[in-house]
């Protein structure tokens, strides 16, 4: 019994190690693709312009295919520097009220956070007479921008003082040492309170630069320019408040790049069965070689490419294999310099093949049209039916029939037979059936019946056999 559950505890804690490996396995992909889609990067296309070809031993066509290679420049902007935490400073004074009743700046503030990439965190410090801390760093930037659309009523005059202090509280308590920090300060006036030396001098302590706008013609530009440069920041000055949204957005870039790549190489090499026909390529490349079987062909981009740049080129192949084979091998891609972090990256080619056709099918014959319905059997012929003949014989009723009459026929016929007493019998038979037609339905002999039966039987036969 002991040990069936030292074998179970086993099996538990190995299904246990081996699920945990599958999940940081599973986060790591997860990690790599989020790197990978986070940050510039290059989207290769390679399409033809069909995909069935006849071999060139075959002497037929098409026996070439046209390839279009194209690459474009995507994704977000990245980092150039190490990501950030910033204070976001904004103006409710009554003056700042007057001056943009539209609430620019709180559409320029947020136009800031929406450039945002993971890690950065932003908070929200409510510039009036006692300022305060309307959010702190934070990473959930849909949040920020709601704290920002909660603070439009106007709260008195502007104490750059304690704005500024508190500000560089929730830096240095919250903020993370290995980032930039920084504060977006906007004001339009005079200080209530001057912002003192000290607190300068703390915020550059602690490696924060203030980046200040000034709006408006009541400005003191003086001022906003000395905490600039004594932070390691940047002076602004806006006019009108519908400009405010691209200053944010002109401080916010400086620390992202758009450029995707420079020293730019796309090194195609060409299947040994692949046929390249040089004088069909669109852009000159800057070497061709062989290498054993295999094709070089490589193009040098002598540029940076930045988001939204594309790049392409056309030629055609032929093929002397049949059957689905793939046109490039795994050494071909896109070499570059990602210019964030200068590391040289490699993205290959995606898998593309053709058909090379194997043989002639003719197209089938077509099915043979189906039989034609059969007509419908005539109808039956319909013959008229004569009626019956009508006789116009009168009819002579049995009973007025005469047994002479009708025995007429036989004594003329056997006349010359009367000598042989033949005669006399057929003589003495009609006269019997005229007898039948008129009397014997009564059933009964007659004397003469009799007699003349008698002498019937001397002559051989009786008047029933007649």
């Amino acid at each position: 019994m002991l040990e069936k559950k030292k074998v179970l505890i086993w099996s538990l804690v190995v299904f246990v190690v081996i699920c945990l490996i599958a999940t940081s396995n599973s986060k790591a992909l997860e990690v790599s693709k989020t790197s990978y889609e986070a940050n510039p990067h290059f989207d290769i296309s390679v399409e033809g312009d069909t995909d069935r070809i006849w071999p060139l031993q075959e002497d037929k066509k098409p026996d070439e295919i046209e390839v279009n290679l194209s690459f474009s420049a995507t994704g977000p902007k990245a980092l150039k520097f190490d990501p950030q935490d910033t204070m976001l400073v904004v103006d409710f004074s009554q003056q700042s009220m007057s001056w943009d009743p539209n609430f620019k700046r709180i559409e320029a503030t947020k136009a800031y956070v929406d450039n945002m990439v993971p890690p950065d965190r932003a908070g929200v410090v409510r510039l009036v007479t006692d300022p305060t801390v309307e959010h702190e760093l934070s990473q959930d930037y849909e949040s920020v921008k709601d704290s920002l659309e909660m603070v439009h009523e106007p709260g008195g005059r502007t104490n750059y003082e304690d704005a500024i202090y508190k500000a560089t509280d929730e830096l240095i308590e919250d903020g993370d040492p290995e980032k930039q920090r920084f504060q977006i300060f906007l004001s339009n006036g005079d200080p209530t309170n001057n912002v003192t030396e000290e607190t300068m001098n703390r915020v550059r302590e602690n490696n924060i630069s203030i980046y200040t706008i000034g709006m408006g013609d009541d400005v003191n530009d003086s001022l906003l320019g000395w905490m600039a440069n004594t932070t390691g920041g940047k002076y602004h000055y806006v006019e009108d408040p519908a400009e405010l949204k691209e200053t944010y957005l002109n401080i916010s870039n400086q620390f992202y790049t758009n450029k995707t790549g420079r020293g730019i190489e796309l090194k195609t090499e060409f299947r040994d069965y692949i046929h390249l026909h040089d004088s069909t390529l669109s852009r000159p490349p800057d070497n061709i070689s062989k290498e054993g079987d295999l094709t070089e062909v490589d193009w040098e981009l002598n540029y940076t490419m930045r988001l939204g740049d594309s790049w392409g080129v056309k030629f055609n192949i032929s093929t002397t294999k049949r059957g689905t084979q793939p046109v490039f091998t795994e050494n071909s891609g896109l070499y570059y310099v990602r210019p964030w972090d200068n590391k040289t990256n490699f993205t290959s080619l995606p898998d593309y093949t053709i058909y090379g056709i194997i043989q002639a099918t003719a197209p089938p014959p077509p099915p043979p049209p189906p039989p034609a319905a059969a007509p419908p059997p005539p109808p039956p012929e319909i013959f008229p039916m004569p009626s019956p003949p009508v006789s116009t014989v009168s009819v002579i009723p049995q009973a007025s029939l005469q047994p002479v009459a009708q025995s007429a026929g036989y004594q003329a016929l056997f006349a010359p037979f009367v000598g042989l007493g033949v005669g006399e019998a057929l003589k003495g038979k009609s006269k019997v059936e005229a007898k039948e037609g008129v009397g014997m339905r009564a059933g009964k002999k007659s004397k003469e019946d009799e007699e003349e039966e008698e002498k019937g039987s001397s002559l051989g036969y009786t008047l029933n056999e007649r």
